[in-house]
C-alpha cells in the first residue's frame, strides 16, 4: 500500500508587534496656596488658572494688563496711568466704577484694592474663578487673583535682565537673593524700572512725548529662621512712577492720525507707594499658626486736561491719599494629618482721602 505523505505546514501567527510601546507622560505637579495652604492645583475644588514664570517670561509680560490675556474668562479695564478706577472683570462679573473691586487681588498673602502693578520677580500667579469669601474675605465676589513672588534661598543667586523695545521703551531688572546668615536669616533684593517715551505725538507743540512713563519698583525680604518651628519674614516694597497723560485726548481731527493728540495741556500722573508686611509662621506637631500684619499706602496726583482738545477750556485735578492696615490670622491642621481643618480671622481697615478740583 503506497502512502503520499502529505506535508501539513502549520502557520503559528504571532503577534508580530509583541507590546506596541506605551508612552507614559508625567506632567509636573504644580503646587498652589489658593486655599491658604500649600497643595496641588488639581486637588483645589474651583476652577484655577496657574500662570507661571516661564509663562510670564516668554510672553513678556511685565503688568497686570499682560497676564490678563492668558486668563480664560477675564479682562481688564485700565483707566489709565496710576489710576484707581480700573478693573478686573472675571466671568463678566464687574463691580460699579469708582467702587470696590469684585475680584480680589493680593500680592504675597496682602489685599491690595488698587492693581496697577509691575510683575517681577514672580514665581506664579493663581486665579480663582467664583466666590472665594469664605477664605478672603471682603470684594471677592467674582473671584481671587493671588501674586506669589520669588521667596528667599539657602544659596546665593542672582539674575538680571535688559529689554528695549519701540517708542524708546526700556526695561532694566535684577534680583539677588541668599543668606546673610548661614541657615539662620535670608534676604532678597529686587528692582526693576520701566521707561517709555510712549507712542503719541502732539499736534499742539510739536513734542513726541505726551503719554510717556517712568515706573521704579523695588522690593525687599528678609526671612528670619528662628527655630525649628518659628520662622518670620519681613517684606517692604516702594514704588515711584511719574507719567504724562496726553493719552486722554480726542484723535486730532485735521489728519485722523490714532498716534496723534492735539493738547494745549498735557497734565501728569505722580504716584508713590510703599507696602510693608511682617509674616510669622509656627509649624507645630498638632496645628500651624500664620499671621500677616500689613500697611500700605499710596498717594497719587493726577492732573489731566479734561476737555481732551487744544482749547484752554477745563483742566481736572486729583489727590488721592489711601492707607491700609490688614490682619490676617490663620491656624490649621498640620500636613499629611487625617482630617484637614482650617480657621482664618482677617481685619482690615482703610483710610481714604481725595480730593478734585476742576478748573
Amino acid at each position: 500500500m503506497n502512502k503520499t505523505p502529505l506535508c501539513i505546514a502549520i502557520a503559528m501567527l504571532l503577534p508580530m508587534s509583541a507590546k506596541a510601546e506605551q508612552r507614559h507622560v508625567e506632567l509636573d505637579a504644580i503646587t498652589v496656596t489658593a486655599e491658604k495652604r500649600e497643595g496641588q492645583a488639581r486637588d483645589v475644588p474651583a476652577a484655577i488658572t496657574v500662570v507661571s514664570d516661564a509663562q510670564l517670561d516668554d510672553a513678556g509680560i511685565t503688568d497686570t494688563e499682560g497676564f490678563v490675556n492668558e486668563v480664560p474668562n477675564m479682562h481688564m479695564i485700565d483707566a489709565g496711568n496710576h489710576s484707581t478706577a480700573g478693573f478686573f472683570a472675571l466671568r463678566g462679573i464687574t463691580p460699579v466704577m469708582e467702587g470696590e473691586q469684585s475680584v480680589g487681588f493680593f500680592v504675597d498673602g496682602v489685599y491690595h484694592s488698587t492693581f496697577d502693578a509691575t510683575l517681577f520677580d514672580v514665581e506664579r500667579i493663581e486665579v480663582l474663578k467664583g466666590p472665594q469669601g469664605s477664605l478672603y474675605g471682603r470684594n471677592t465676589l467674582a473671584g481671587v487673583v493671588n501674586v506669589i513672588n520669588k521667596p528667599t534661598t539657602e544659596d546665593w543667586q542672582g539674575e538680571a535682565s535688559l529689554d528695549y523695545g519701540e517708542f524708546n521703551t526700556l526695561s532694566l531688572g535684577g534680583a539677588v537673593s541668599g543668606p546673610l546668615v548661614k541657615d539662620r536669616l535670608l534676604m532678597r533684593l529686587a528692582a526693576r524700572q520701566d521707561v517709555s517715551d510712549g507712542g503719541f505725538d502732539n499736534a499742539f507743540d510739536g513734542s513726541d512725548t505726551p503719554d510717556e512713563r517712568d515706573d521704579l519698583t523695588v522690593r525687599g525680604r528678609l526671612n528670619w529662621l528662628a527655630t525649628e518651628h518659628w520662622r518670620a519674614e519681613w517684606v517692604s516694597e516702594f514704588k515711584r512712577g511719574r507719567a504724562n497723560n496726553g493719552s486722554f485726548a480726542l484723535i486730532d481731527n485735521d489728519n485722523g492720525d490714532p498716534h496723534t493728540v492735539n493738547l494745549d495741556y498735557v497734565g501728569f500722573s505722580d504716584l508713590d507707594a510703599s507696602a510693608n508686611s511682617v509674616h510669622i509662621h509656627y509649624t507645630g506637631d498638632d496645628y500651624t499658626l500664620t499671621a500677616i500684619t500689613a500697611y500700605t499706602d499710596e498717594q497719587i496726583v493726577d492732573s489731566i486736561d479734561l476737555d481732551f482738545t487744544a482749547a484752554d477750556m477745563m483742566r481736572l485735578d486729583t489727590d488721592v491719599d489711601i492707607q491700609r492696615v490688614s490682619q490676617e490670622v490663620r491656624f490649621a491642621s498640620p500636613e499629611r494629618s487625617d482630617w484637614e481643618w482650617l480657621g482664618v480671622c482677617i481685619s482690615f481697615k482703610k483710610p481714604m482721602r481725595q480730593t478734585s478740583l476742576s478748573i
